[in-house]
């Protein structure tokens, strides 16, 4: 059969079919051939209809005035849908890049989310004449008559594939010297990683419209649930909004639970790619139980206890929806993980589906995000859905219960491929009227299925949501989150004379370069449209629409170079059967492989012994002999044989699956994976302990969408405290065996000192997260290593300069650093970003903000001079009282040095809101007025972040600060007790060290009643002593801090309490009359009281430890994406998931509101 096969080869080589013969005006060889060979088996010569000399493809345009690179920007209107309100840049960049010297001009819309008064404020001119603008830009197509010559475009231009519909605006492009850029072709070309799209907001979209509606489909049963509360994504004003309606539900549920009959509730997400990791962080709002899927089967057939209070959802990967077929080698049955998973993406034709018989009868929601084309199974097919509409079967009982007969009941296709995977998405929805029933036991009068569709919502069958545009519906956050990956190369682009100035990243996506002609890179566009423009298929109206007398081929590989392709067709040819050309796909570039999609076809002959279906199997064996046999000359080709379907292989399936955009087809390759996650911490102080025990914890249901394991490392510069806190993290009690197997404590003793680095960077690249809990000024010399070993990153510290620094090196990395995800900073700016939304949809104006923490002994506790103990980093909190502080106040800046803060101290408001036990003072903390933009206070003349003590406690500390004792730059004297230090700062002796302290005070301005109370501080700290020994430090401060370390410490049975008090005043402009009102959101929260010496933990390390934890597993679980650079708590896509897990730990703010005047 074989050597039949490489006689055909032979064969056309004689008779010069293979390459010899010229096509067209600029084809090119391998062109050429294959056009040719068609044309052979049409048996007819091919009339070329595209010539590349003479086709619009050929620059006739020219303006004479060149606009490239003037330094002025046009945001087109958008037209393509009615519902497209995107925009490509916000008016906060747009701000930014008039401020940089650039004209911006935007076309008004009445529209567009972002209103034209907006983008005026920003400094824009908006206009419809965009003529002075040398780049323009948009989110989709701009209109072909529209086009300005000589200018950049940039917008998705669904062209790189050539794309038919498309192709007269390409033509215009290039007739009209336009330089098009393609967002979806912005990447690092290094990693070839996209760097500008809309992420996951389909899945958010995709997720909040199903919540939906199943409330409709609830009701239409006869069951009122909580559900209909929800509204469609596009009735929210934001994501932030939208999330707080979900909360809402899950509260409703949380509280009230789910009809009985409705319960439990399962949801199964196919995939664990952006969008699929999208429309879980919706879903992880809602009180939830992950499961693997086996266990979720055994829930819904009531096998393992369930509650109506809880959704339980599973993520399935292809191991979970297919299993190998009967044709499917036996090897196969023996792979696991990722070669199973790479077997199947290369021979779907081994693979049948499974999920509609193991996992779908015990689906009530299928959430559909994972990649499909025609090569693969269907994950649901209409008779699928038949066998499962049956009301007997799996689940009768149930179904009779709830009068939802069809399992699932509700599919939310998020992908959208119509016809495809859901085989019963019959075609788009829009976002005003985004689902339909279909029932699949209807009798339709037309006999179609997709009569069998209803509007109504009580009607029999599966509710199917099936919007493909589903991130318009979020326009604003879809559209900030475009602009930021946008933004930073706006500039550039707008300045760049010529392609050759554009930065590297939009360089490679420039389609067409100066002077209208096609990029080397894109040239395939040109071969594409000349082979298809010449593809003849020969007429076959006597071949029978039996599938047997049909099979589809897919052959992949280097087809021309190596004649591969004329080969396969004359051996059909030569089998006495014909072919269609149903889709060529050609490579991008000369190294990237090309595919051909083939149907074969026969009919029956007079006196041939073999019937047509004996003769296409005998021809696909030894078609798929001879592929094999290519090897490398072709590029190690491969061939796919498919059953002939005509539904699946129409032109118009087809041409869908080839328009869906490349980051789509980037999800097939992201299916769950269970491999263990591995974390590293570097430090093992008192913060450690809840981060590890919530790591522990999530994996078994917390947070997120898997049940991974997580193994954690602890690196510390000590090792017995890295020794000390895994013995006193290990888990215990009943729960302790499934903890352990979730979570492996593996004490690795590292110093963090730069004398370690090889071994440092050893355990940063093989963790998937890094945490950094070691002192403030190791976090970045940390991150630059996560940098380089392209490893995520949290901590809990303010963003430092040298962090900041690196924002942009760990974009082009590809990691996110978490910063500021502790308490304070942290849960501050969390809740403070929640109060301050919450207070503007109220359309309240927040005039003043103060927002003070403070982390402090417990009142009982607080018994020494100080009224203070330490429940973190003793040097911390001295340098904290070191750092200059400016804030806002009543439209003054006040800038305080670090010098002078202790004597900034202002006394809390008496007896203290919620706890009049507390006699309290705050200072400022740091610089306040970057939270002004951070918060969006725009109209506050008052904005003030800072950290409470106890009253007194700054007096203290500000008459130490005279004296000299938080001095981080002075040396201490050499074995010396601390009164012969003191004498020294005060120029003193240690006969008369009193009245030399009290002098040395009160001519540094501190009062005789405050210095009497610092010496009684100083003797009871055991510094008038002279048998104290000052210990060896760097500085006196050092010294200092390990004196009061010793000193305030708690013991067994105290306990620290943690007070954080946000204070807004707000106005209404718009409602004359009404009074102003002063809201608060207040957190008070007390440590345990076996904190010292027992398990417990102190409040300030789980507040923490815990937020820490949080922001880790949402970074390992993909909620909080890679790629971010280094971020803050402050994008709602960040702080809702984290405030609601926080929530779920019992750590929840207070809010109340009282009317002043």
């Amino acid at each position: 059969m074989l050597r039949r096969a490489s006689q055909a080869v032979r064969s056309n080589l004689r008779k010069g079919r293979l390459g010899g013969i010229r096509a067209a005006a600029s084809t090119s060889r391998k062109m050429g051939a294959f056009c040719t060979k068609v044309g052979a088996a049409a048996s007819r010569p091919v009339v070329p209809t595209f010539k590349m000399a003479d086709s619009a493809m050929l620059r006739t345009y020219s303006s004479g005035q060149k606009m490239y690179g003037n330094g002025v920007i046009g945001i087109v209107r958008e037209v393509y849908s009615i519902w497209e309100r995107r925009v490509p840049l916000t008016p906060v960049h747009v701000r930014e890049l008039v401020k940089k010297g650039l004209r911006v001009l935007v076309q008004p819309s009445e529209r567009r989310i972002f209103t034209d008064e907006e983008y005026r404020k920003a400094g824009a001119e908006v206009t419809d004449d965009l003529s002075p603008a040398g780049t323009i830009i948009g989110v989709k197509q701009v209109q072909k008559e529209k086009l300005l010559p000589d200018r950049t475009y940039m917008f998705f231009s669904h062209t790189i594939k050539a794309q038919p519909e498309n192709m007269p605006l390409l033509d215009e492009i290039i007739n009209k010297n336009v330089r098009l850029v393609d967002y979806e072709c912005i990447v690092d070309p290094a990693t070839n990683k996209r760097l500008v799209a809309f992420g996951e907001y389909a899945g958010y979209a995709g997720m909040i419209d199903i919540l939906r509606g199943i409330g409709g489909q609830f009701l239409g049963k006869g069951f009122g649930t909580p559900f209909l509360n929800v509204g469609s994504t596009y009735m929210y004003d934001d994501l932030a909004q939208a999330k707080e309606a979900v909360i809402k539900l899950g509260e409703k549920i949380r509280t009230d639970g789910l009809p009985n009959a409705l319960s439990p509730l399962t949801f199964v997400f196919t995939g664990n790619g952006k969008v699929s990791r999208g429309a879980q962080e919706i879903f992880n709002l809602l009180p939830h139980r992950w499961v693997s899927p086996e266990e979720m089967v055994k829930i819904a057939k009531g096998e393992v206890p369930a509650d109506n209070k809880t959704l339980y959802a599973t993520v399935v990967g292809v191991k979970d929806i297919v299993r190998p077929n009967a044709s499917a080698p036996d090897e196969v049955k023996t792979l696991t993980g990722r070669d199973y998973i790479d077997y199947y993406y290369k021979n779907p034709e081994h693979f049948e589906a499974s999920y509609h018989d193991i996992l779908a009868p015990y689906t009530s929601v299928l959430v559909n995000c994972m990649y499909w084309d025609m090569r693969y199974p269907r994950l649901l097919s209409i008779e699928n859905m038949k066998d499962l509409s049956r009301k007997d079967g799996p689940m009768a009982e149930k179904k009779a219960e709830s009068g939802l007969y069809t399992r699932p009941f509700a599919v939310s296709d998020i992908t959208c491929d119509i016809g495809g995977s859901i085989e019963f998405n019959f075609g788009a929805t829009l976002p005003e009227d985004p689902f339909f029933m279909y029932n699949p036991l209807g009798a339709s009068l037309t006999g179609r299925e997709e009569d069998n569709v209803s509007k109504e919502m009580s009607s029999d069958g599966v509710l199917v949501g099936a919007v493909d545009i589903l991130p318009s519906e979020l326009p604003k956050d879809a559209s900030q989150h475009f602009s930021n990956a946008l933004f930073p190369f706006m500039e550039k682009v707008a300045k760049a004379g010529t392609v050759s100035d554009l930065p590297a990243e939009v360089r490679v996506a420039a389609i067409t370069q100066d002077e209208g002609a096609l990029s080397p890179a894109y040239m395939h566009i040109q071969r594409k449209r000349e082979l298809e423009s010449q593809v003849k298929t020969r007429e076959m109206d006597d071949v029978l629409a039996d599938p047997r007398q049909s099979k589809v081929l897919r052959v992949r590989g280097h087809l021309f170079d190596s004649n591969l392709i004329n080969t396969l067709l004359s051996y059909i040819e030569d089998s006495k059967l014909a072919f269609k050309i149903l889709d060529v796909d050609v490579g991008l570039a000369r190294d990237q492989k090309t595919s051909v999609l083939v149907q074969v076809l026969g009919h029956e002959e007079e006196g041939d012994s073999k019937g047509v279906e004996e003769r296409i199997e005998e021809c696909v064996q030894n078609l798929s002999g001879l592929v094999q046999s290519m090897g490398p000359v072709a590029g190690n080709p491969s061939l796919s044989v498919y059953n002939f379907d005509p539904k699946r292989f129409s032109p118009q399936a087809i041409a869908h699956f080839k328009s869906k955009e490349s980051s789509t087809q980037q999800e097939r390759a992201k299916v769950k994976d269970m491999s263990p996650q591995k974390v590293t911490i570097f430090g093992a102080g008192r913060m450690v302990g809840p981060v590890i025990r919530y790591l522990q914890k999530s994996r078994k249901g917390g947070v997120g969408a898997d049940e991974r394991p997580v193994y954690i490392t602890l690196a510390d510069v000590d090792p017995n405290a890295a020794q000390e806190m895994c013995r006193a993290v290990r888990p215990s009690g009943p729960d302790a065996e499934a903890l352990l197997k979730g979570s492996d404590i593996v004490p690795v003793l590292h110093s963090v000192s730069a004398a370690d680095r090889a071994a440092m960077e050893g355990l940063v690249q093989e963790s998937d997260a890094v945490v950094s809990l070691v002192p403030a000024q190791f976090h970045a010399d940390i991150a630059r290593l996560c940098v380089d070993k392209q490893t995520n990153m949290v901590t809990a510290s303010y963003v430092s300069d040298d962090m900041a620094g690196l924002d942009s090196q760990a974009r082009a990395s590809g990691i996110t650093i978490v910063n500021e995800v502790g308490v304070d900073p942290g849960i501050d700016h969390m809740s403070a970003l929640a109060l301050i939304e919450d207070i503007k949809k109220s359309g309240g104006r927040i005039e003043s903000f103060y927002s003070i923490c403070g982390g402090l002994p417990a009142p009982e506790a607080a018994d020494n001079p100080l009224g203070y103990k330490f429940s973190w980093s003793p040097r911390g909190v001295l340098i904290a009282g070191t750092n200059d502080a400016t804030y806002l106040k009543d439209g003054e800046v006040v800038r305080v040095e670090g010098k002078d803060l202790y004597a900034s101290a202002t006394p809390a408001p008496l007896p203290f809101p919620g706890n009049p036990s507390l006699a309290l003072e705050f200072i400022p903390n740091r610089n306040s007025l970057p939270y002004k933009e951070m918060y969006g206070l725009q109209d506050a003349h008052t904005v003030m972040r800072g950290t409470y003590r106890y009253r007194g406690y700054c007096d203290l500390l500000m008459a130490f600060t005279k004296l000299g004792l938080i001095d981080f730059a002075s040396s201490p004297l050499q074995s010396a007790s601390w009164a012969q230090q003191l004498a020294e700062l005060t120029q003193g002796s240690t006969s008369n060290l009193s009245s030399a302290i009290t002098s040395h005070l009160t001519t540094a301005g501190v009062s005789e009643p405050t210095a009497r109370r610092a010496i009684a501080a100083l003797e009871w700290l055991g510094t008038m002593s002279p048998h104290t020994p000052v210990a060896s430090t760097p500085s006196i401060a050092d010294g200092f801090c390990s004196l009061l370390e010793s000193k305030l410490q708690f013991q067994p049975g105290e306990k620290d309490i943690l007070v954080m008090n946000h204070e807004c005043v707000v106005s209404y402009p718009d409602e004359p009359g009404r009074a102003k009102q002063l809201f608060r959101s207040q957190l008070v929260k007390y440590g345990d009281n076996d904190c010292v010496g027992g398990e417990g933990e102190t409040a300030m390390a789980r507040l923490v430890g815990v937020p820490t934890a949080i922001a880790t597993d949402l970074l390992l679980r993909g909620v909080i994406p890679s790629g971010n650079g280094v971020i803050r708590p402050m994008q709602p896509s960040v702080y809702l998931p984290m405030l609601s897990a926080l929530k779920q730990e019992g750590i929840e703010c207070v809010e109340t509101a009282e009317t002043l005047y």
